[in-house]
């Protein structure tokens, strides 16, 4: 497992490097043998060689999959869906304890003209392992339950993004505002996030 001991190397917004990514064996990678940085391979062929739907597959993590996870994962394949052969956002929670999402991030993300119904939250053991390369949680103490259970490239979607501070609130059981604001906190991360993404798969 990967030696966490010193925390991941965290950078501003404005360097060319980022998060390190595992080099466990275990750990898929994105980037693939052979292929230099500047010199792609066509995405329908690395697709259909790896009979794979997506480049790179990553998960937003919460506690319930009921309010942070999911906006963070509708905003991130709504704002880039012109390139999601390219990235693809699933999210899951902790501990679910329901069937839908929080009526309020139902709420929230339709003000931005999105959708969340019909949405159903997941567990960990809803998702293969196999199939992910990075996954984003939206607290420390999240990021270091999924570490200790051996998880690889695992941290927090702030941590990731280059910010300071590495917690986003959770609005269960507060006020609209309080959704509102948290939207936004994660909202304002998506465009930081994806060029974190494009760099973590040129590394």
């Amino acid at each position: 497992m990967k030696d966490y001991s010193d925390g991941p190397r965290i950078i501003s917004a404005s360097s060319g490097n980022g998060p390190q990514k595992s080099t466990d064996s275990s750990s898929r990678r994105c980037r693939r043998e052979g292929v230099g940085r500047g010199n792609y391979e066509p995405v329908e062929e690395i697709l259909k060689r790896e009979g794979r739907r997506f480049i790179m597959i990553f998960y937003f993590v919460c506690t319930g999959n009921t309010c942070r996870s999911p906006m963070a994962e509708t905003l991130f394949n709504e704002k880039y869906n012109d390139i999601k052969e390219m990235f693809h956002a699933e999210s899951f929670g902790l501990f679910p304890d329901s069937s839908v999402a929080n009526k309020n991030s139902v709420k929230v993300i339709e003000e931005l003209g999105h959708n969340l119904l019909g949405f159903t939250p997941s567990s960990i053991e809803d998702k293969k392992p196999e199939l992910y390369d990075l996954i984003l949680t939206m607290t420390v103490d999240q990021r270091n339950y999924l570490r200790a259970m051996d998880y690889k490239n695992v941290y927090t979607l702030k941590e990731f993004a280059g910010e300071e501070s590495f917690n986003i609130e959770d609005p269960y059981g507060q006020n609209i505002e309080i959704y509102r604001n948290v939207r936004n906190e994660i909202d304002s991360l998506m465009e930081t996030l994806y060029y974190r993404l494009v760099e973590w798969d040129q590394s």
